[in-house]
């Protein structure tokens, strides 16, 4: 292995010699400097004239490197540091919109409208709303397509050209919205844009709210308000009916009225509490039947509706003619039905959505996937794929300990080295909330990711999966992959290694040892593998090279790896796990078994460990307690590595190492908190303590 060899393009430190320079060759390389500092030091340097050549030899070091730092410290204080526009993020459980010549798809995130081509897939330009605002609705304008309102939870209502990504109006209602769907209506003779909002007020009441716009100043009506809670709403027949539901109970308004002037716009409300826990509606239109309609109700101007919905269970309901389901005398009234809905049944959790088939309709998958798909061929033909994210959740083990302990911890992402528009992430194979578990997903699949395009390069298994279609033991306890903690890559994009940990769960381990009484029994059968992976140019895959099963041991129990880092310039891993033991992998040739190694192809790579470090016996006290945190990052050119390491006996004050790479020494050993006070006194320079941090 090569050992610390420059990379290439670096130049050896300057010497004092190299600080002579004469004054023509001073103002001309300041010059080309940005900056008003240097443009003030080339006006003095003029008028002094041959007066600094007679300086000696220190004073113009120590003058150049005092310049040097002025420009530097001027260099930075102009920067100004800002975040990016968000990137790929979770698609809302809004429903899409595909345009009326079904050439774009309308794509909604928390802060955005998205609009991807359908004929790429790609997303050609985005909506972006102003921080602080939340998308509870969009709608196409019935009057012109081309146009898009949006609507935020702060009650903000815009009006967008979505073809060109302009903001034409907006209108600020100041009320928190919850959800909201615009759709055109008549009224009369008039023709309006209904805004269907969900507010929720401060005393804890919701209310359906009606707001009219028809290019004046909008104005609200109240068409429902309740105490109990309302979870969504969905309007039909362009806003002559409303349903709206909330565990088991489904409401139903259908408007009374209809008088030229929309003020005095009413509906008549109707309840029924169902069998069942309700996730998901949608309501189709069909041949009138005969049924009770209340007298004076605008109900014989709807033709009869049929109802199906998605219920917690996993099965969906099919109500003919759901009218007749309602009672006739209003909320409060018992003369309904009952009618026996058509059950279908094959979901395995509560069915997130469910609609009518069309044409063409589009599926939210839950891993972040939209997929636009024909209903009779039931084929894809437009899929988008997000981050397929999900926060990792650590909840404590003993129930006795507060909910606050639960803690968020990142995902395992890189940049790829070579395309550095190439984001590689460990993301969970499918989304499902656990039920008992400690940890609520487990990344064991790997996604990569185009930041530039926002689209889906390719995903593939790192650890293991499970190959059946069951998630649910006999037992009736979750089945948890392994969890992908850790991921790099080398600098020429060849090798990467990843590290997946899994624990079993405590009541299978329970019925291995039934004597044993301690709580954390089951971390003594702990699995935490380090892999190494080739990537394979034919296959565009990462390949399977070697796998080293309990890299890291304390008190022969495998450990969790608490940091991984690749070395620049060359094929070589550090690894430093819980046993505060710093380890070294390198690759290696080994020829293949009865075939000569003279042909490349004959040849395969394996990994091994070059080299440890125990760093035990460093700590403060010398105790051999093992370590809680610590972090790794090499130099530029790969000869040394800073290691950060914490204990359980002293979390608030780490240990910073230097080890020499060449020969896998300890360089030098200082306290963080004492190097960050004072530099000078410990030893170590300003550039030092920055990539020691």
């Amino acid at each position: 292995m090569s050992g610390s060899s420059l990379a290439p393009g670096h130049t050896k430190r300057s010497r004092t010699s190299d600080a002579l320079r004469t004054e023509k060759d001073r103002t001309k390389r300041r010059r080309f400097s940005k900056g008003a500092l240097d443009v003030t030091e080339d006006v003095q340097l003029a008028a002094k004239g041959m007066a600094i050549e007679n300086n000696n030899q220190n004073a113009t070091s120590t003058q150049d490197t005092s310049a040097h730092a002025r420009e530097q410290q001027t260099k930075f204080s102009h920067e100004n540091w800002c975040l990016s526009s968000p990137v790929g993020g979770q698609y809302s459980n809004l429903d899409p919109i595909i345009t009326s010549d079904e050439e774009y798809l309308l794509v909604g995130t928390e802060t955005a409208i998205h609009v991807h081509s359908i004929g790429t897939s790609y997303r050609s330009r985005t909506l972006q709303l102003s921080d602080g605002q939340k998308v509870v609705g969009y709608n196409i304008c019935s009057e012109n397509p081309q146009h898009l309102y949006i609507i935020t939870s702060t009650g903000c209502v815009s009006k967008w050209d979505w073809l060109s990504g302009d903001q034409i109006a907006s209108w600020d209602l100041a009320r928190e919205t919850l959800l909201a769907e615009l759709c055109p209506s008549e009224v009369g003779k008039l023709r309006y844009e209904l805004l269907f909002s969900l507010r929720g007020r401060k005393d804890g009441k919701r209310q359906l709210t009606v707001t009219l716009f028809n290019g004046g100043t909008p104005r609200d009506i109240v068409v429902f308000e309740t105490t109990q809670r309302i979870d969504n709403f969905r309007v039909f027949r362009q806003g002559q009916a409303i349903v709206a539901w909330a565990g088991q109970r489904l409401l139903l308004g259908t408007r009374e009225f209809n008088t030229p002037d929309p003020s005095t716009m009413q509906y008549a409300w109707r309840e029924v509490v169902l069998p069942v826990r309700v996730t998901c509606i949608d309501v189709r239109e069909s041949k009138a039947r005969n049924r009770t309609i209340p007298q004076g109700s605008q109900d014989n101007n709807l033709d009869t509706m049929d109802l199906v919905l998605g219920e917690s269970g996993g099965s969906i309901l099919i109500y003919p003619d759901f009218l007749a389901l309602f009672p006739t005398g209003g909320i409060g009234s018992d003369d309904s039905k009952g009618l026996a809905p058509r059950r279908l049944h094959w979901h395995r959790g509560p069915v997130n959505a469910v609609r009518w088939s069309k044409d063409a309709y589009i599926v939210k998958l839950a891993d972040n996937c939209i997929m636009v798909l024909s209903a009779t061929e039931l084929q894809p033909y437009v899929t988008i794929t997000g981050l397929q994210l999900c926060p990792k959740v650590n909840k404590p083990v003993d129930a006795a300990l507060p909910e606050s302990r639960i803690s968020f911890q990142p995902p395992a992402a890189v940049l790829h080295p070579q395309f550095h528009d190439r984001l590689l992430v460990a993301v969970p194979a499918s989304r499902h909330a656990a039920r008992d578990y400690h940890s609520t997903t487990s990344s064991c699949m790997l996604q990569t990711y185009d930041i530039r395009t926002n689209s889906q390069i390719s995903r593939q298994a790192l650890a293991r999966t499970n190959a059946t279609t069951l998630r649910i033991s006999p037992e009736g306890t979750e089945i948890v992959a392994p969890d992908v903690s850790h991921l790099d890559i080398c600098q020429d994009g060849k090798w990467m290694a990843t590290i997946d940990d899994w624990i079993p769960r405590p009541e299978d381990i329970r019925a291995l040892e039934p004597n044993s009484t301690s709580t954390g029994s089951h971390t003594l059968s702990r699995e935490t593998y380090l892999k190494f992976w080739r990537w394979d140019e034919v296959s565009n895959m990462w390949e399977l090279t070697t796998r080293i099963n309990s890299p890291h041991s304390f008190d022969s129990v495998s450990v969790p790896i608490l940091d991984l880092a690749s070395r620049p310039y060359s094929h070589e891993f550090a690894t430093v796990g819980c046993d505060a033991v710093l380890r070294f992998w390198c690759a290696s040739n080994r020829p293949r078994l009865g075939l000569a190694t003279k042909r490349p192809e004959h040849r395969y790579q394996t990994w091994k460990c070059r080299g440890t470090i125990d760093l035990k016996g460093e700590f403060i006290g010398g105790g051999t307690e093992p370590a809680i945190a610590a972090c790794m990052g090499f130099s530029e050119d790969g000869s040394v590595l800073a290691v950060c390491v914490q204990t359980r006996s002293s979390p608030d004050s780490g240990l910073v190492i230097l080890v020499d790479m060449q020969n896998c020494k300890l360089h030098h050993i200082a306290n963080l908190c004492s190097c960050l006070k004072s530099p000078a006194t410990s030893g170590w320079n300003e550039k030092d303590v920055r990539i020691s941090v």
